[in-house]
């Protein structure tokens, strides 16, 4: 999963929520945390929250261009992280291809 850019495009000034799913890391056990953390200031993380296997996340985009996040979780005995790509685009541009 490495390297995933979100599908859905955040534009400038709007609020968007994305989520991530990571049940087959998480084999038997629960998620004990999660945080998200934006990469740069072309976008600001609202707040982020998990529920069984779903890590989700509110992001408003602030200004054009591709934007990294880093989503790190843990249970009660490991943790990752994953580097994923949100774009954000102008309110009325259309999706680049």
């Amino acid at each position: 999963m490495s390297g995933t850019t979100f599908d859905k495009l955040l534009k400038v000034g709007k609020k968007e929520r994305y989520t991530l799913g990571i049940s087959s890391w998480l084999g038997s056990e629960s998620l004990t945390s999660a945080t998200v953390t934006a990469c740069g200031s072309l976008l600001t993380i609202n707040s982020s929250d998990y529920s069984g296997s779903t890590i989700g996340f509110f992001a408003t985009g602030v200004t054009k261009g591709a934007s990294e996040v880093i989503v790190s979780y843990a249970t009660a005995t490991r943790s990752d992280s994953i580097k994923l790509t949100v774009v954000v685009t102008a309110a009325d541009a259309c999706k680049v291809p």
